[in-house]
Parts: structure tokens; C-alpha cells; sequence
């Protein structure tokens, strides 16, 4: 019996999550909407550049603080 070759197929891309517009959002989605990792934001939160609340053991990260430190770097780069 001969074998098959197995053909390759391409990766396909990453699907792109929908994250509703909440008042609270788990660190996880709030990574998808700044677009960044969970190291980085995680220094953001220590540096206090995002606010955040505790709820259990969980951080989780109010809309307006999202909002506002977005707003904060874009005033900071269209200042440069």
C-alpha cells in the first residue's frame, strides 16, 4: 500500500473577536481593545496609567478608564 501525501495548507489568519460594549471588562478583552499583551497592560495598570477594579481575584478594567488612557496618548503623540 502507497501513502498519501498529505497536502499542506496555509494557516489560516486569527478570527476577530467581537467584544460587546460593557461598563467592566475582564483583562482579556480589554487587551483586544487597546491592542496590546497581558505584560504590557499589566505595567500600565502598576504604573497607574489604567485604572482598574478588584472584584474577587479578578481585575477588572472600567470603560472610562479604557476611554480616558486612550485619549491620554493621543494627546501625547499630536503634542510631539
Amino acid at each position: 500500500m502507497a501513502r498519501t501525501a498529505k497536502t499542506q495548507t496555509k494557516p489560516q489568519p486569527r478570527a476577530i473577536k467581537n467584544v460587546p460594549r460593557r461598563e467592566l471588562y475582564p483583562t482579556g478583552e480589554a487587551e483586544i481593545l487597546l491592542c496590546c499583551g497581558p505584560k504590557f497592560l499589566k505595567e500600565e495598570m502598576e504604573a497607574g496609567r489604567i485604572g482598574y477594579v478588584i472584584r474577587g481575584r479578578y481585575r477588572l478594567i472600567p470603560a472610562y478608564c479604557i476611554d480616558e488612557y486612550v485619549r491620554s496618548i493621543s494627546v501625547k503623540a499630536v503634542a510631539q
